[in-house]
This record gives structure tokens, C-alpha cells and sequence, in this order.
């Protein structure tokens, strides 16, 4: 079974599963999000924090969407409008967080010695404290089992996968995470096949999140495969077993444009 049929299969077995165990709900808003995305995102990838943050009215905009998910009941929505409705919140939160504590050169800065900001109980949905790692672990990642999230989620760093400068949607979800993971693979920054030939020996240089979430994709073979799904022409260097994986170092520091940094 090849890996678009793979993954039609478990998106269609989730779909049904979520829908016996849920019930509709209309869903919300993103227009406001997608407006400041919109904004303050350039080329899909890099934050205008400093615009953003002499902005208060938008600021204060950002907050206004947060509490406006706060309310949402997301066991009940239809799964596409989840799976959006998770992205958007775990989004919108990391750029609060920035945002409220801007000027600020990584969100890494932002926990203590004995905590991280990925730990910080920052929103609450259906009464429950949640923080970014649990929607992302606990969430996100088990409840969903879409690997494309990786690229839809945003930790506002260097090295962190592009950030839409669209809010996800359920009528849209499909294309945009499709969108998301082709804009990430086909940049040479976080997959560089520059070192690995068909047979020889060689390096594939990723990014680190293949390898913290490599078990999400099916293993260091399912990497292989999602890979090649996404670049056809680099099928039989993914293939050849004698390029072995290898992850950059990850760069913290915040997603500002070229020029607002020197980080890159």
C-alpha cells in the first residue's frame, strides 16, 4: 500500500471514528485570525513582531480570538473543523506568548530553570488548563495521527516549519496541511539531499523534527517514504540505505524577516 493510500485510509478511519463519537457543532470563526496572519506574516514564514506588537489594537485582537476559542467545544465539532480549530489555537497562543513578552530574542527565553513556555498552562478549553504541549502531545498528535501537523504548528523560530500567513480552516484543511508539508520538504533548509547520490554513501540533512516525531511517520522508513512522496525526482537517494539521516542543530531564536535578524 503506498503512502498517499496509507494515509486516505487513516484519515477516512478518523473521520468515521470522530463522527460516532461526536456531535455537530457550528464552527468558529477564524476570519480575525486570518486577517492578522494575514498582516504581520511574510512569505509564509517569518513574523513582523515588532509591527505587531506597536499595534495594540491587534494585539489585543489576538487575545479577543484566543478567548473566542476558549468557548468552543471542540469534542463536538466535525473532525476536519477540529484538526483547524487545534492548529489555530496552538498558533494564535505561541504568538500571544511572544507577543506579551516582546521584545524577546527566543520563545525559549520565556520558561525557568525547573520550566519551559511549552509547559506554561496558557489557555483553558472546556475547563481544562492546557499548554502548548499538551495540545500538541496529547492532542494534536494522538487523537488526530496526521503528520503533517509538524508543518502546520508553529514554535516561532528559526527552525521551525514555515508559518501560514492563512488561518486553517475544516473546508480547507486537506489542501492547506498538503500545502504546509510540500512548503516545508521541498526547501533545502530542512530536507538537503545535496549529500546523498542513489549509491553512494552519503548524509540526508533534515530537520530534527524527523527525528523527534519520526515514530509519527512510520519510523525511519516511513520518513523515507513521506519524503519521496513530496519529491518524486529524489525517490532512489531516499531509498539507498547508505545515506543515512542526519538532523541539523535547531535554531531558537525567534522567526523575525531577514534584516530583523542575523540568525540565519
Amino acid at each position: 500500500m503506498n503512502h498517499r493510500i496509507l494515509r486516505s485510509t487513516f484519515a477516512t478511519l478518523a473521520t468515521l471514528i470522530w463522527g460516532l463519537s461526536s456531535v455537530a457543532q457550528a464552527a468558529p470563526s477564524h476570519e480575525v485570525f486570518d486577517r492578522l496572519l494575514g498582516t504581520y506574516v511574510v512569505d509564509d514564514r517569518f513574523v513582523q513582531y515588532d509591527l505587531w506588537y506597536s499595534n495594540p489594537e491587534d494585539v489585543e485582537a489576538l487575545h479577543d480570538y484566543i478567548r473566542s476559542l476558549e468557548k468552543v467545544h471542540p469534542q463536538d465539532l466535525p473532525r476536519n473543523e477540529a484538526l483547524a480549530y487545534w492548529i489555530n489555537l496552538y498558533n494564535a497562543v505561541t504568538l500571544g506568548l511572544i507577543l506579551d513578552h516582546y521584545p524577546v530574542t527566543s520563545i525559549k527565553d520565556l520558561g525557568g530553570r525547573l520550566s519551559s513556555p511549552w509547559d506554561q498552562e496558557l489557555v483553558r478549553v472546556d475547563s481544562e488548563a492546557l499548554t502548548l504541549n499538551k495540545i500538541e502531545n496529547e492532542i494534536l498528535r494522538p487523537k488526530f495521527r496526521e503528520p503533517r501537523i509538524h508543518f502546520a504548528i508553529s514554535c516561532a523560530s528559526q527552525s521551525c516549519p514555515p508559518l501560514a500567513s492563512t488561518a486553517y480552516t475544516g473546508d480547507r484543511i486537506e489542501e492547506q496541511l498538503e500545502a504546509a508539508a510540500r512548503r516545508t520538504i521541498t526547501d533545502p533548509y530542512w530536507v538537503d539531499l545535496s549529500h546523498c547520490g542513489t549509491y553512494a554513501k552519503g548524509s540526508i540533512r533534515l530537520s530534527k523534527i524527523f527525528g523527534w516525531y519520526k515514530d509519527d511517520f512510520g519510523g525511519e522508513k516511513g520518513v523515507r517514504n513521506f519524503l519521496a512522496h513530496y519529491l518524486p525526482a529524489q525517490k532512489l537517494p531516499l531509498q539507498n540505505g547508505g545515506c543515512s539521516l542526519d538532523y541539523n542543530d535547531y535554531d531558537w531564536t525567534l522567526n523575525l524577516p531577514p534584516g530583523d535578524s542575523d540568525s540565519r
